[in-house]
């Protein structure tokens, strides 16, 4: 017995199969692109003007045009029709008015430049991968799936306000150059961008963190305040000039080979950021174009000579383009400096607290957090308006403040320094350079200074009168024993010396002397006051030995030449000790107990 099984064909089925059947060409036959031009009849296009497809059109049907050869057609009438498979498409500078492509979903390339048209809809064709749509009225580009296209130009557009990218993955070259109302464009899907071209449009911000891969970005002639570029580092070509750049950032990594940056608002702040974050150059240099003297514009960039020799070090020169005849620029602007020298070792760190009026420019440091600084160099040079500067512990041999008058504050303690002159720092208030190695210290009688820490150095002799006649004077004045000098402390390694009449012209100036004892500053007279606290003081002159009694506890007891050095120290423990001075020459000395002190005869 058969069975046969009734099978049902349905009104899609005969479609398909009638579809399966047509030639590849009918398929395409509703694919359309319409378009007006204001070119008259007769009027000849040739290729560079019009064509259809690489392979001259095959496949296509055009209507309005009547093709003469491969190169050139002949306009018939002013509305054009094409069918067909429709995937490229050359129609640039043919005098359209209206261009309608939303029927050729196979367009891939479309180049419709230096036209008038006043719209353009290109939302169907998402497998475009190349746009050229540049001069023409079009007020907006909108791209919200248009996953495939790599190249879209748009400049040279009067009327383009709004590029929308949104839907733009693959995007890598785009020109919206001369584009007068547009202030933005979104890049922040555009993670394949390799060239940009936007100068002389009206941009005044661009975020190209999103595009790693950029290599060129040319986009003078803005309003750009801003530019961040960290995250580029493939950049080759950077052309930012005529903008209103106030921070400028490069990739420490870029493979640079030009900067042009003239004619923008870096200070001096900004220009020092600037040159920080470029990468090291050790090929042949690169030319930085940082001004042009050339053209007086309303402001220019700041570039002093220590910021022109701080680029040099990194391998870049800086350019004067001077109108196109370029030359070497050489930084100019006087500001004040201040130097030190360190001998912590390169690439190690140093603690510096330091304040400045205006922007501050390191040459041989580089600060890595807030207050620590790498050293780079041994010789440190700090540009800039320095107010407060401290730096103890640095292992300084040498500091340099002449040239630098604003400073008011300065703790160089605790480092290696053997002479420190701040006659010309007329503003200083506080100066604290106890335990060093100085044995000269100036200042100037007309600093507001009312502190001056100096002890444990070896300041002595005719060096401690110098610098108590430089100290200011505030006799019969307000300010009369507010100012406080310390010149000894009771730790081991004090080797300053001052005498009686040292300390009578600090006072007489008005300033309260004092010694350090290991916790608090204690008031100091002179190592020349005579004991009169109920010590006893017994001298066997044949052996040189001194007996001394009513000690009331630990006591530091310390024997100075004359010229100021220590001869001897000793800490008595009770409250009676024996000093034996065999081993000095006969002469006068100075002998100290505790706070209180005697001149001896041996």
């Amino acid at each position: 017995m058969k069975f046969f099984v009734k099978r049902r064909i349905t009104h899609t089925t005969l479609i398909v199969v009638f579809l399966t059947l047509l030639p590849c060409s009918s398929l395409f036959a509703q694919h359309r692109v319409t378009m007006t031009t204001e070119h008259k009849i007769g009027d000849k296009l040739n290729r560079d003007d019009f064509w259809v497809n690489e392979d001259s059109g095959v496949g296509v049907t055009i209507v309005g045009l009547e093709k003469i050869n491969n190169s050139t057609h002949k306009v018939t009438s002013q509305n054009i029709e094409i069918t067909g498979n429709i995937t490229e498409l050359n129609c640039g500078d043919i005098k359209l008015t209206a261009l309608d492509v939303t029927e050729a979903p196979e367009l891939t390339n479309l180049d419709c430049r230096g036209n008038k048209l006043p719209s353009l809809d290109v939302s169907k064709n998402t497998k475009l991968t190349y746009l050229a749509c540049g001069g023409n009225l079009i007020t907006s580009i909108s791209l919200p799936n248009h996953k495939a296209l790599k190249f879209l130009n748009c400049s040279r557009s009067p009327s383009l306000s709004n590029v929308d990218l949104s839907g733009v993955e693959a995007l890598k070259s785009l020109y919206i150059h001369n584009c007068p109302l547009l202030e933005s464009v979104d890049l922040s899907k555009s993670s394949k961008l390799e060239i940009i071209h936007g100068f002389e449009s009206n941009l005044n911000a661009l975020d190209v963190s999103k595009s790693p891969l950029l290599e060129t970005l040319n986009i003078y002639g803005n309003k750009i305040k801003k530019l961040d570029l960290t995250e580029n580092h493939k950049l080759i070509t950077l052309s930012c000039y005529q903008n209103e750049l106030e921070s400028l950032l490069i990739s420490s990594q870029a493979p640079l080979n030009g900067i042009h940056i003239y004619h923008n608002k870096l200070d001096r702040g900004a220009m020092f950021e600037f040159i920080q974050s470029l990468p090291k150059n050790t090929e042949a240099p690169i030319n930085i174009y940082v001004i042009d003297k050339n053209t007086v514009v309303p402001s220019e960039n700041v570039c002093s000579n220590t910021l022109v020799s701080l680029a040099k070090k990194k391998g870049f020169v800086m350019y004067d383009f001077n109108g196109s005849e370029e030359k070497e620029y050489l930084g100019e602007g006087e500001y004040p400096t201040l130097t030190f020298t360190t001998e912590i070792p390169i690439n190690e760190t140093l603690t510096m607290l330091i304040e400045g009026e205006d922007a501050l420019v390191y040459d041989g440091l580089v600060e890595v957090s807030k207050g620590v600084f790498k050293v780079l160099e041994p010789n440190v040079l700090i540009e800039g308006s320095v107010t407060k500067l401290s730096i103890p512990k640095a292992k300084l041999t040498a500091l340099e403040t002449s040239l630098c008058p604003t400073l008011s504050l300065l703790d160089c303690s605790s480092n290696a320094l053997s002479s420190l002159d701040l006659s010309n720092n007329e503003q200083l208030k506080e100066v604290r350079c106890e335990k060093n190695l100085l044995a000269e210290l100036r200042v100037t009688p007309k600093a507001p200074l009312l502190l001056v820490h100096c002890h444990k150095n070896a300041i002595k002799g005719k060096k401690s009168s110098l610098l108590i006649g430089s100290l200011p004077s505030y006799k019969d004045t307000h300010m009369a024993e507010e100012a406080q000098l310390c010149i000894i402390t009771t730790e081991k390694g004090e080797n300053n010396a001052f005498l009686e009449e040292d300390i009578a012209m600090a006072r007489e100036k008005g300033w309260k002397v004092y010694r350090f004892n290991g916790t608090e500053y204690e008031l100091y007279t002179s190592i020349e006051e005579i004991i009169n606290s109920g010590i006893n003081i017994a001298f066997d002159k044949e052996r040189k030995e001194f007996s001394i009694e009513n000690l009331l506890g630990p006591t530091e007891i310390v024997v100075w030449s004359l010229t100021g050095e220590v001869v001897y120290r000793n800490l008595a423990r009770g409250n009676a000790t024996k000093l034996n001075l065999d081993f000095l020459p006969s002469g006068v000395y100075l002998l100290s107990i505790g706070k209180k002190a005697v001149k001896i005869v041996l």
